[in-house]
């Protein structure tokens, strides 16, 4: 399993994780446990479920933006164990302004470049 990219804060975070054996071939290895690493520090524990052998999946939907720590654990007959991080926007923090009030700060009036400025639709 590998997170990419961001989430947005209320978006559902879809989690996986194989787990194998020695050789490489899946297995259910005991009590798997999924617990997330939120950004002020608090764990909160995620269920998990398996419907394919060696395949643990779990949803999450984040409260707060900013980096989150998974940590998946097995416990039992294949002992295991992987962690990854996935990053959660607040679009109201992402620093986006307006049209009006980017020609305002560059003291552009409004009829002039207009052209210039503005994407095609």
């Amino acid at each position: 399993m590998a997170l990419t990219g961001s989430y947005d804060l209320g978006d559902v975070v879809y989690l996986s994780w194989n787990t194998v054996n020695s050789s490489g071939a899946a297995v259910n290895p005991g009590t798997v446990t999924l617990n997330i690493t939120l950004p002020d520090g608090t764990t909160s524990a995620v269920t998990t479920s398996t419907s394919v052998t060696g395949t643990y999946t779990a949803s999450y939907q984040p409260t707060q933006s900013g980096r989150h720590v998974v940590a998946w654990s097995a416990t039992g007959t294949w002992p295991q164990a992987f962690a990854d991080v996935f990053e959660v926007r607040n679009i109201a923090d992402i620093g986006i302004i307006g049209y009006d009030e980017a020609l305002e700060y560059l003291n552009i009036r409004s009829e002039e470049h207009t052209s210039e400025l503005q994407s095609p639709c």
